[in-house]
Parts: structure tokens; sequence; C-alpha cells
């Protein structure tokens, strides 16, 4: 299950959906054209039937979302592999060269990894690459240019899906399909994101990070626990600190936020601990005294 609403459930107007239930079975499945809700009756004492719903994705959402995961993945192999021009040099100096020079022993490394300031951690991505294609046998010049941008176009998938995920979470469905429409018209990230940078890679992880980020403080929408999401994001954001170290600006003042909240939350706690202790000791210390005042009686 991916999502549980508590309430009413909501239905297409113009969606068919049937109602069956019977007093024998607890599942109680609703279908209209794009959702299925499987419902469970609970007996309280209050109310007669109390609802929980609980959303399945039906064959409709999963065959919407594969049809666009195509077109992402088309869309942006083009994209990768129409741009035959250069724009900075640390596309290549950067990233390509240095993961070539690792595997095939030869190329030319600038100052920066000479006198070894920069991490590996990037040109590892393509090192591995690389290295796939020479035990296959098919470390041609051709496929040594192109896989780089093919494994580059996949990186913009990925972002493409989580900013439209992020924007999901946090905005809105209606919000979320014109994000993703905006990354697909956007004529610098067609032209930017497929090329081998740094902060390509950076920019693929970043939604996905942030998306658990905060889907870790929505514990209605998140299957994962918040404690999960939330160590998934440190995760990502972790790698791409490797990718960039300067990444970590990003999350400093998030970082912050939520220490700050753990903060405010753990003294809200103990106050609330404190008032249900005082009436407790109030209830208590008359008794005492009337024991005590009868024991002194007693003994005079």
């Amino acid at each position: 299950y991916q999502r549980r609403v508590h309430g009413d459930p909501f239905f297409s107007s113009k969606g068919f959906w049937s109602f069956v239930h019977s007093h024998g079975q607890p599942l109680v499945p609703i279908i209209d054209s794009k959702r299925i809700f499987l419902c469970v009756s609970q007996k309280t004492q209050t109310e007669p039937t109390q609802w929980s719903f609980f959303f399945v994705p039906s064959m409709r959402l999963r065959s919407t979302e594969l049809l666009r995961l195509v077109f992402l993945v088309l869309f942006r192999v083009g994209c990768a592999i129409s741009i035959a021009t250069f724009f900075n040099p640390d596309e290549y100096w950067q990233s390509v060269e240095v993961a070539h020079k690792m595997v095939f022993g030869y190329g030319h490394l600038t100052w920066e990894w000479v006198h070894m300031i920069r991490g590996y951690f990037h040109p590892m991505l393509f090192a591995v690459l690389f290295w796939a294609l020479r035990v296959l046998g098919l470390d041609s010049p051709e496929l040594v240019v192109l896989a780089p941008k093919l494994l580059q176009a996949l990186f913009v998938v990925l972002a493409d899906i989580y900013t439209r995920k992020l924007a999901d979470l946090v905005f809105g469905h209606a919000a979320a399909s014109w994000t993703l429409f905006c990354c697909c018209v956007s004529w610098f990230w067609m032209y930017c994101m497929p090329r081998t940078f740094s902060n390509s890679v950076e920019a693929a992880l970043t939604p996905v990070a942030l998306y658990y980020w905060f889907l870790a403080s929505d514990s209605r929408r998140s299957t994962l626990g918040s404690r999960t999401a939330r160590r998934l994001s440190l995760l990502v954001a972790a790698v791409a600190c490797l990718v960039r170290p300067t990444h970590v600006v990003l999350w400093l003042p998030l970082a912050g936020m939520h220490v700050a909240d753990q903060l405010i939350s753990r003294v809200g706690n103990n106050q609330l601990d404190e008032q249900q202790e005082q009436p407790k000791k109030n209830t208590t210390t008359p008794t005492t005294r009337t024991t005590t005042t009868a024991t002194t009686a007693t003994t005079e």
C-alpha cells in the first residue's frame, strides 16, 4: 500500500466505480477508473462503523508511470546523443579524461589531479563504465565517447522523476505535472545536464535527497517510515557531497532546523511530563498529612 487516507475517499466524477460490500467480508473494494481502494471496516463504541481507506496502485496508474519513464529515457538519451558541442573544459578534464587515464593508462591530467586536490568519486563513475567496456571487449572509440553520455542521461531521468515527486509532495499533483513540463522544455536543462559535469550529478541527486527528507515529515504518505526515509535522504546527500563537497552548504540550514525542532520538541515533552506529575504530588500530599496527624493522635 502506498498511501493511507483517513476519511472519505476521493472519486473521479467521470470515472466508473462500484461498491461491493457484504457483512462477512472485512475488505471492501472501491474501484474507479484511476484508483483502487481497499476499505477496512472497524466497529467502535462511539461509531457503528469506522472506515479506513488504503490506496492501491491500479494497472492504469502503473502504465502511466511506465509510459512517462519510457518517454523521459528516450527524450534524455536523444538530448545526450544530439549534443556535439564544447561548453566548458571541466566537462572533460575533470571527469572522463581522468577516468580514461585510470582505466586505459593514458590521458592528460590537469594540475588539480597532479597535486591530488580533487576527489576521485565522480571520475570513478565513468571509470567503472570504461572498465566494463574494456572487459567486454566493447571499448571502441565510438562507445567510449557515447557511454558517458548515456550514463549521464540516466542521471537526468532520475532528476526529472524526483523533481516531479518532490513537487507533488510539497505542492500537489497539478504543480507536479507543470514542474515536469518545465524540466522538459528548459533548454539549459537539456543543454547542460547531459554533460559529464560533477554539477550535473549533484543536481540529479539533490531532488532525490530532498524528496525523502520532506517525506520523512509526512507520515501519512510515507511507506518507508520516518526514520528510514530520513536515513535514505542523508545517504543520498552524503553521496552528493562526495561528488561535490560544497553540496554540504545546502544541508546546513535543513540540519539546523531539524536539530532545533528536535530540541523544542524535547523541551515541550519534558514540560508536559512535569505538568502531569504535578497533580499527582498535590493529591498525595494531603493524604500523607492526614496519616501523620492520625498517627500522632493515636500515640497521644
